[in-house]
């Protein structure tokens, strides 16, 4: 469990340091005040960096917009009659601080804990390539200034994740033979996308990496549903905390199944108690986003849950029993979990639950600063189970 955060030159933070992290953490702010970027700084980190998952990334949030306008070459090299200006237009620029690239090339993306601990640590390298079609050769320049790059030259992103055990590194290979478009881009990153667990490939020894799921706004793709749940169906204890979530909505549900049939994916069917059935969408978003969250929340031991937009959907009602079952499944199966919201009634649940729970809690208020100093840059307040009880819906500003 991460007991610190440090992130550097990350999207939006150029410098944003959390001396204390709880079991259970709880982001709010308002729009544009960091809270998603900080949740793909913890999955980024958790995956070591993995170049297939930055390229995934770029994608949820369309970033691959000049791919789509073929303004940039093959993955991130320009052919020899293209300008290093189009270099320079590589989606995954937008992971940098300032959705951009650094001038120095000796800045890199910093993410990991304020003190000892693993970290992990993504850079550029400037390199070129022959063009030989069967066996392209590649050389790594020295090259410190982004203003010194050559024509013909191309960008190399390399995440190196360091611990006590040692060091390991990644690096996304760039595609000389092709230019990038937007449709060859996305197919490049898709098999990741919304499921980016199921071929990762942890930089360290398996005992030292932990999982990380995640629920976005938008909702798991449906593969991804499918392959949580056929972990956890064989697990009596497990699957009934979902059908107990369920039950927060409707107390009628006596089960969840899931019916296979000629579609890619499978369908979450409910089961109740008068024996009909109804899918589990035909109960409304808010009934499947409860769904996913405690899918991602009980399915396994160990690792970290991502919860973007906790309420969405759900109604006020329900979110104090949720995140009762939140609490004690990160106590019970030793997870650490991530949230935001902009509903001061999950706040208030989420505090009100921190106060009784053994689990230990910690709500944090980004914003920007207004030091002339720091001025716009994104500073965090932190509040433990003592200041929860002074924080005010005002003083946190979550919409």
């Amino acid at each position: 469990m991460l007991e610190s955060l440090r992130i550097k030159n990350f999207r939006i933070f150029r410098s944003l340091e959390i001396e204390r992290l709880g079991r259970v953490n709880l982001l709010v702010g308002k729009n544009n005040s960091g809270k998603s970027c900080l949740l793909e700084a913890l999955r980024v980190y958790g995956e070591r960096g993995d170049p297939a998952l930055l390229d995934a990334l770029v994608c949820e949030r369309d970033e691959d917009l000049d791919a789509l306008l073929e303004l940039g070459p093959g993955l991130n090299v320009a052919p020899p009659d293209e300008d290093v200006q189009q270099v320079l237009r590589d989606p995954v620029r937008n992971l940098f601080h300032g959705y951009q690239f650094p001038s120095d090339l000796r800045e890199r993306i910093e993410i990991g804990p304020c003190t000892a601990g693993p970290k992990l640590s993504i850079g550029l390298r400037v390199v070129v390539w022959n063009r030989d079609e069967e066996m392209p050769q590649r050389k790594v320049l020295s090259v410190e200034s982004m203003d010194a790059i050559p024509d013909g030259a191309g960008l190399e992103v390399e995440s190196s994740f360091s611990s006590e055990g040692g060091q390991q590194s990644a690096r996304r290979v760039p595609d000389v033979r092709s230019r990038m478009r937007r449709s060859a881009y996305r197919a490049r990153a898709s098999y990741r996308g919304h499921a980016p667990y199921r071929e990762r490939r942890p930089l360290l020894e398996a005992e030292q990496a932990f999982e990380v799921r995640c629920v976005p706004t938008t909702q798991m793709d449906d593969s991804e549903v499918e392959r949580l749940w056929d972990r956890i169906v064989v697990r009596p204890a497990l699957r009934e905390h979902v059908v107990s979530a369920l039950r927060l909505i409707d107390e009628r549900i006596q089960e969840i199944v899931m019916l296979r049939s000629e579609r890619p994916s499978a369908v979450p069917v409910l089961l109740y108690d008068d024996e009909s059935r109804l899918p589990l969408k035909g109960l409304g978003d808010g009934a499947a986003h409860l769904f996913q969250i405690v899918l991602a929340t009980a399915v396994d031991k160990g690792g970290m849950v991502l919860l973007d937009e906790f309420e969405n959907g759900i109604h006020w009602s329900v979110l104090p029993r949720l995140w009762k079952l939140v609490f004690d499944l990160a106590l019970d199966l030793d997870l650490q979990v991530f949230a935001t919201t902009h509903s001061w009634d999950c706040v208030r649940a989420f505090m009100d639950t921190a106060q009784t729970h053994e689990a230990e809690a910690m709500l944090f208020r980004l914003g920007r600063s207004v030091r002339s100093s720091r001025r716009g840059e994104i500073v965090v307040r932190s509040y433990d189970k003592q200041s929860l009880e002074l924080a005010t819906q005002a003083g946190l500003e979550v919409r």
